[in-house]
């Protein structure tokens, strides 16, 4: 079997598919949207976006306490205030 030869100068074309949002923006500076959920039974819940997050230096605890500090002080979240997040897990990000 012969190996197969590539071109030494590689051809650039453009792709026909539409960008994705990861392609788009970078790992330094990343929209999450997360699912806050008030309460099981009654599927209460509500979508948080955090916007301009570097991903390479955020940990898990930080993107928690920002989401905390975005429910305490965001209007729209008034009736989840009262709710313990965190050590029930109950902020999932949506993928």
């Amino acid at each position: 079997m012969q190996a197969s030869t590539a071109p030494t100068t590689p051809e650039h074309h453009e792709s026909p598919h539409e960008l994705l949002a990861s392609e788009l923006k970078p790992v330094t500076d990343a929209t999450l949207t997360i699912r806050v959920i008030k309460n099981f039974e009654y599927r209460t819940q509500k979508s948080l976006v955090l916007r301009d997050l570097d991903l390479t230096k955020l940990t898990v605890g930080e993107l928690l306490e920002q989401c905390k500090a975005a429910i305490k002080t965001t209007a729209g979240f008034k009736a989840f205030r009262t709710n313990d997040f965190g050590k029930k897990g109950i902020l999932y990000p949506i993928l």
